[in-house]
């Protein structure tokens, strides 16, 4: 498979990945609200921790620990809230 893969352009690799992570999210949306938490809480965890990369590389030094588990405590916080509605 990943030398199928790689015979492809930059372009269709990332159109192929685009299309089924897009199909992924919204299956995983329409499906149930607990793969909506699940979906959303990787993507938090994954958005903070390249936060922190790119941080990093600029010469700041973060608690990269704490300031990933505050992240996801607040949407775990968010959406158990807004479930109990």
């Amino acid at each position: 498979m990943s030398t199928k893969l790689s015979a492809l352009s930059n372009l269709q690799q990332r159109l192929i990945v685009g299309v089924l992570g897009a199909a992924l999210f919204i299956g995983g949306i329409l499906f149930s609200e607990w793969t909506f938490f699940i979906l959303f809480l990787g993507l938090t965890v994954l958005g903070t921790l390249e936060f922190y990369r790119l941080a990093g590389t600029a010469g700041i030094k973060a608690n990269k620990v704490y300031g990933t588990l505050l992240a996801a405590g607040i949407f775990i916080a968010v959406f158990l809230i807004e479930k109990a509605d």
